[in-house]
């Protein structure tokens, strides 16, 4: 709409008339309205502009506001484990019985084992427990299992043969674990420096070493035989507990 009155446009000249309507018109024909394609592209241009502007200061300032929390949520997940941990502990160490270690007197004509060399003389395969790292013991399985590749065992050859046989290779069809309802515990021992735990059977005083990682097949009632009697460790560890834990869990199967 022209700023002009009436009254004005009549002083005017020709001229004047002229380069009054073409400014007039240019004014018109530079006028854009709000919701033209042109404008509502300025506007979403500016739009991005203004986001993008915002997008970069929240990447500037949520950095360090995010690590805050998700350190804050890291300690109060680590607190909640810990509380947890130590309260299953509890549980769990009323099956636990620590016992100080006691010397044994050995004889060293009953039963011999030849490493690289050198050769040491046990009475009992528990004897070599005591004093035997996991890797002596898989050491000794390797050298046992490849003497009797191709004959078989006597003596007491015969005995450390078995006994390596079943803690490295379980086999539930054998026949030493049938009858296990009838079994009668008389001790279960933990030997944490070579990770095995010991089972000892009244009667014929049959003994099961097993390694603490591994499953082997005992029933249920076994287990809880097991659990019952309380594992004999030197001192309440990690590697006890994980293992109460896991007859624990076997037991609730």
């Amino acid at each position: 709409m022209s700023k002009y009155t009436h009254q004005q446009l009549k002083h005017k000249t020709l001229e004047e008339l002229q380069k009054l309507y073409q400014k007039e018109h240019k004014w018109i024909n530079d006028f854009k309205p709000m919701d033209s394609e042109e404008d509502g592209s300025n506007t979403k241009k500016a739009g991005k502009r203004i986001k993008r502007i915002a997008d970069s200061t929240s990447k500037q300032k949520s950095p360090k506001k995010s690590k805050v929390i998700k350190e804050q949520e890291s300690v109060e997940s680590n607190e909640e484990a810990a509380a947890d941990y130590e309260q299953e502990k509890e549980e769990i160490r009323m099956w636990l019985a620590v016992v100080p270690d006691e010397d044994e007197t050995m004889d060293p004509e009953i039963l011999s084992v030849k490493a690289y060399g050198n050769t040491s003389y046990y009475k009992t395969f528990s004897s070599m427990l005591k004093k035997f790292n996991r890797q002596d013991l898989m050491d000794l399985h390797r050298l046992v299992m490849k003497r009797f590749e191709n004959n078989t065992p006597k003596g007491y050859n015969s005995l450390l043969w078995g006994d390596l046989k079943v803690m490295f290779e379980p086999n539930a069809e054998d026949e030493i674990w049938s009858n296990q309802q009838d079994w009668t515990l008389i001790s279960w021992k933990l030997y944490e420096n070579c990770g095995v735990h010991s089972l000892l059977m009244d009667g014929t005083l049959t003994c099961f070493n097993m390694l603490v990682e591994k499953r082997y097949p005992l029933i249920k009632e076994m287990l809880k035989k097991m659990l019952n009697w309380k594992l004999e460790a030197k001192a309440e560890s990690t590697m006890a507990f994980e293992l109460l834990k896991f007859i624990k869990s076997h037991v609730e199967e």
